[in-house]
């Protein structure tokens, strides 16, 4: 690239980041619509949803984006145009990111439950497209370590928007269904992690798996203590046992009698 269409692609991004950054938090301490993130959780009991101190990990998310977000407009060889546009794929898809998260906070604010849920779903899906991207180009941690996260984090939100907007729209007592579908989903987000780690050599999907888990075994205490410690159980052994690099550790004990027999 050109030192005119770095500059284009730096203030590309740099105005993507700091709008939804600013914006984020706008809408936070303003209340926007009269009311907070959290509160919105809170106003009807969602199975799979996490208490709220773990939403505290956007400060995590924003702060690697920023990492991110300076390596790419410093490396001028990332990517090509994308067709005419002076920006390469990467910050594109990065401006679209933004821009649906963005939408998917106001929407969320506004109570706009099913349409907030398909933008954050689209939302992680432009993620993980921009991870896979960064990934084929830079095997730096740096790189795709943050978009890792951001992605993974997006697809917590993902689940947890879909179950509050089918909580928020079923008004039969559904029994036991919601509370097994948690564990279900958490089984399937466990053995997500172990993919990812085994086939990918990625522990942050792991990370923030086990993070949002426990968060949701904490709520779920309300509901049933003996459930809310299962959740939380399932999280960090599950979890724990999908980072072990299972392929590096040496199962094979020697016997003492062999050993003895080498000796003779």
């Amino acid at each position: 690239m050109d030192k005119k269409s770095l500059d284009v692609e730096t203030i590309v991004v740099g105005a993507s980041y700091a709008a939804l950054v600013a914006i984020s938090v706008l809408l936070e301490l303003l209340r926007f619509n009269g009311v907070t993130a959290v509160e919105i959780m809170g106003e009807v009991f969602v199975w799979l949803a996490p208490a709220g101190y773990v939403f505290g990990v956007w400060v995590i998310v924003y702060l690697a984006l920023a990492v991110w977000a300076v390596r790419l407009v410093r490396d001028g060889h990332h990517a090509r145009h994308l067709g005419a546009m002076p920006v390469g794929v990467e910050a594109a898809l990065f401006a679209v990111s933004c821009l649906l998260g963005v939408v998917w906070l106001v929407l969320w604010y506004l109570r706009v439950f099913a349409v907030s849920a398909l933008v954050i779903i689209v939302c992680t899906i432009i993620a993980v497209m921009l991870y896979v991207i960064t990934r084929k180009r830079s095997n730096a941690r740096w790189d795709w370590m943050p978009l890792s996260l951001y992605a993974s984090w997006l697809a917590m939100l993902a689940l947890v928007n879909v179950a509050h907007a089918l909580t928020r729209s079923v008004t039969a007592d559904m029994g036991l269904v919601p509370a097994i579908s948690t564990f279900a989903v958490l089984i399937v987000l466990v053995l997500a992690s172990f993919l990812a780690r085994r086939l990918f050599d990625d522990v942050v999907l792991g990370l923030v798996v086990v993070w949002t888990g426990i968060g949701v075994g904490v709520h779920a205490m309300e509901a049933s203590s003996l459930a809310g410690v299962a959740l939380i159980v399932i999280s960090v052994l599950g979890v724990g046992l999908a980072l072990v690099p299972w392929e590096r550790v040496n199962v094979r004990r020697r016997s003492p009698f062999k050993e003895h027999g080498r000796h003779r």
